[in-house]
């Protein structure tokens, strides 16, 4: 008789169970791990994706910015003047006895400043410097050349060497403007030459008017100032005054200037 709590194994290998806890389907029971696989393969691919994406992404910034850096123009770096262009404008800048530049004054009598200075600062003593040039024009000169051109080299000028008839012109020439009534260049030449005046050579009166510090449009002012105090002057007529030969003997230039300082 058969036990009806426990049942046959359906392969007839003799081994029983009870019914109760018979073995159930675990295919069934258990799900199958396949789809995780499948995912978890597929969450790391797309991390793989997003890891290229970010390096291609970094690499491209650098690329970008280094072919930036390497594209920009470098800043300008502003040049030095050349010495000789240092000497044309401090020679420019300079007022010589005369009221001009002393550069202006080199180009009038076709002397070339830059010439000179190299010849200066060779040591050559065959530089003339112009007649109509003072002694502090002379130095003013010498000063701009050394400054510029060779300032390693000493070119100290030697003092004046004057005769004692040289320096009675000299010192007649500079009372007449400090008495600030107004000499032109002309006009105090004919002072210290005439026989009514002081009575010097020509060449020494010259040579005096050539060796003072002046400024002649200054002068051309204050002679003007003193027409105005005499009254009855347009403005033609005072430019006329001054200019002419028979006047002050002022240039046209420094009598249009003194014109129009006094206000006409």
């Amino acid at each position: 008789m058969t036990d009806p709590d426990f049942s046959e194994p359906a392969d007839g290998a003799g081994q029983h169970y009870p019914a109760a806890i018979q073995p159930q389907d675990q295919s069934a029971a258990a799900p199958s791990p396949r789809r995780h696989r499948v995912r978890n393969m597929m969450l790391s691919a797309v991390g793989v994706i997003v890891v290229i994406i970010i390096v291609a992404s970094v690499a491209s910034g650098g690329g970008n910015g280094h072919k930036t850096a390497s594209t920009s123009s470098p800043a300008s770096v502003p040049s030095t003047p050349s010495a000789d262009q240092q000497l044309i404008t401090k020679l420019e800048a300079t007022t010589g006895s005369d009221g001009n530049s002393l550069y202006s004054d080199l180009l009038a009598v076709g002397d070339n400043p830059v010439t000179m200075a190299k010849r200066m600062c060779s040591g050559s003593s065959s530089v003339s410097i112009p007649s109509g040039w003072s002694s502090s024009d002379e130095q003013a000169f010498i000063s701009a050349v050394q400054s510029t051109e060779c300032p390693s080299v000493s070119m100290k000028p030697a003092g004046p060497q004057y005769t004692v008839a040289e320096q009675q012109a000299i010192d007649a020439a500079e009372g007449y403007i400090n008495m600030g009534s107004g000499f032109s260049r002309e006009g105090l030449i004919q002072q210290l030459d005439s026989s009514a005046g002081d009575g010097f050579s020509r060449a020494l009166a010259t040579f005096a008017v050539n060796h003072i510090k002046v400024n002649w449009y200054q002068q051309a002012v204050e002679s003007a100032r003193g027409y105005m105090q005499m009254g009855g002057f347009s403005y033609s007529s005072l430019v006329q005054q001054l200019d002419s030969s028979a006047g002050e003997g002022f240039t046209y230039a420094q009598a249009v200037y003194a014109a129009k300082k006094v206000g006409l």
